[in-house]
């Protein structure tokens, strides 16, 4: 008992844990068509759902998995789903590429104070999805490759986030 104690207790300190919730979690995204890196204390840092079935299963593991610091999502992912992108508050770089999303989704993600990459390769963005993603102070790097906007959203989105690097 007292080694039981010791060790949870050294667990705890060290940042290690042994989560049920997230093994279970990974091994369902896994199922599913989900690519899941780990990290030295074993949480679920990169996920990768491009080649996914993106349904509630997957979802609801989304929710289990709060250390994900990389998160690449498909065309299955739509502006409904960013509720789930909002609860990963250790989120560095998310890859919508070619999800359905709009400024709906840009204005949830403000509260991630940790997102520093946006990829929104081969959407079609409107000039309001452009004053959404202005609004994101935090990100250092967007990628537009393959992106249709008009030249005066991205030049306002430029002067608004000088310290951002865009990729086209």
């Amino acid at each position: 008992m007292k080694q039981t104690v010791i060790l949870v207790t050294l667990a705890m300190v060290c940042g290690c844990r042994s989560d049920v919730a997230q093994q279970n979690a990974m091994e369902l995204a896994r199922s599913k068509g989900a690519d899941i890196r780990i990290s030295i204390k074993g949480d679920a840092h990169r996920v990768d759902l491009r080649r996914c079935t993106f349904d509630g299963e997957v979802k609801s593991a989304i929710r289990n998995m709060p250390a994900i610091d990389t998160l690449l999502v498909g065309k299955g992912f739509i502006d409904t789903d960013a509720e789930l992108v909002e609860g990963l508050v250790s989120l560095k770089n998310l890859d919508l590429s070619r999800a359905s999303v709009t400024a709906a989704t840009f204005e949830r993600l403000a509260g991630l104070r940790q997102l520093e990459f946006l990829a929104l390769n081969g959407l079609t963005l409107s000039d309001q999805d452009m004053e959404a993603l202005s609004k994101l102070r935090q990100i250092k790097a967007i990628s537009l490759v393959d992106a249709k906007c008009s030249k005066e959203a991205l030049q306002r989105f430029a002067e608004q986030n000088p310290d951002c690097t865009i990729a086209r």
